[in-house]
């Protein structure tokens, strides 16, 4: 079976959650026999050399990368709203990415072309044009929901009101296009569940997977606090915002002397200045693996998004004990305080935070559950036999 992959941005080196998504279904696919092409933007924003990937690769792997401009500027968001569609869709439907598609596809033959998102959804009448393979979506997310969720927050009216036409465009721009798939993967059950309502398709949860073997285990020896996301998404900087002004001033009145080291690119100039006690903002990490071993408790304290919490399954697959919002665990069948702490209010995320701190058994316990659920429910041979079966069933 030949399999393409769509992406809107490429994803080697995997350094956010979206390309580690990317990434890890690819070594699912190839673990299961599967022949795999990537065809990616490659956006000036997120620019990577395609080469590292085929180097990686070899012959594993065909790889076309295409470099399109898709910044955001004050003229082309205004300009959208004259058009009608949703900006977040919209700015990555270009012209020679269509051209090198179409020769793609009246070159090679593919059985199944897999969307990495709704992002790609413009090319979706030109495959279906071009090519007679299934084609399926796997969204990361249910886009427009954390998008509304997110809206809730924003202070700035003419802010507001503009994400809020575009929150508008892009669910009937969703919900429009989720149903002309052959098949849906989403990565998480209760995006399934959601998905469900709406589409009469065949749908199956794909998570992101784990390779054990590639995770050498850290459990959580240190007693400090960490987060590593990528900052430019949105639902990450709020969530850090919320949990230094409402959460970190808590533990300290009982840990006077604990330690949050904050990493990931993009971050952005309101969190690089921050001079709270205790936080050190370390920015974009040379080795993720690395600032992981280094560190003890892992927080994501996330208040919107839907999907799976890519960083969650990187700390299981580490043995890291980890404190999460209700939200920041979604989409992963997990068991308070056996894999995980779950607490949403301030008080009870600093409460556990403390427990976890001065309870090392506690920390090293979770820690080993945590990693053992990740081996038997993420990893790469379980899932890529459970995605090929879907893959046969969709002919």
């Amino acid at each position: 079976m030949r399999a393409l992959i769509l992406c809107n941005k490429f994803p080697y080196p995997a350094t956010d959650g979206s390309s580690i998504a990317i990434m890890r279904m690819i070594d699912t696919l190839l673990a299961a026999n599967i022949e795999v092409s990537l065809f990616s933007l490659n956006t000036q924003k997120h620019f990577k050399d395609a080469n590292a990937l085929k180097t990686a690769y070899a012959d594993k792997l065909s790889v076309i990368s295409i470099d399109v401009l898709t910044d955001i500027t004050a003229s082309n968001t205004l300009a959208n709203l004259l058009t009608g569609q949703p900006f977040h869709v919209s700015r990555f439907y270009v012209s020679e990415v269509s051209k090198k598609l179409e020769a793609l596809l009246q070159k090679e033959t593919f059985d199944i072309i897999q969307f990495e998102g709704i992002f790609m959804g413009p090319y979706l009448d030109l495959v279906r044009k071009h090519s007679d393979a299934k084609c399926v979506l796997r969204p990361h997310n249910i886009e427009y929901r954390i998008w509304e969720r997110f809206i809730k927050s924003e202070k700035n009216i003419l802010k507001s009101l503009y994400l809020q036409i575009q929150t508008r465009r892009l669910k009937k721009y969703e919900l429009e296009i989720i149903p002309q798939f052959d098949g849906i993967v989403p990565i998480s059950d209760a995006d399934k569940k959601f998905l469900e309502l709406k589409v009469l398709k065949p749908i199956v949860t794909i998570p992101c997977a784990t390779d054990l073997n590639t995770y050498n285990e850290a459990p959580s020896e240190k007693a400090n606090f960490f987060h590593i996301g990528a900052m430019d998404w949105m639902p990450n900087v709020s969530g850090i915002e919320w949990f230094l002004e409402k959460v970190w001033p808590l533990v300290l009145v009982k840990l006077p002397d604990a330690t949050f080291n904050l990493a990931g690119r993009d971050m952005p100039n309101s969190l690089i200045s921050n001079k709270q006690k205790g936080v050190s903002v370390v920015g974009e990490v040379e080795s993720a693996e690395d600032f992981y071993k280094e560190n003890g408790i892992l927080v994501v304290p996330l208040l919107s998004g839907s999907g799976i919490r890519i960083k969650i399954i990187e700390g299981l697959s580490y043995g890291k004990a980890i404190v999460s919002t209700t939200i920041g665990a979604m989409g992963i069948k997990l068991e308070t305080n056996n894999h995980i702490i779950i607490s949403d209010s301030p008080e009870d995320f600093a409460n556990s935070m403390i427990k976890l701190f001065e309870d090392k058994d506690l920390r090293l316990r979770i820690g080993k559950n945590a990693r053992a659920l990740a081996k038997e429910k993420f990893d790469v041979a379980v899932l890529g036999n459970k995605i090929s079966e879907f893959y046969n069933q969709l002919f």
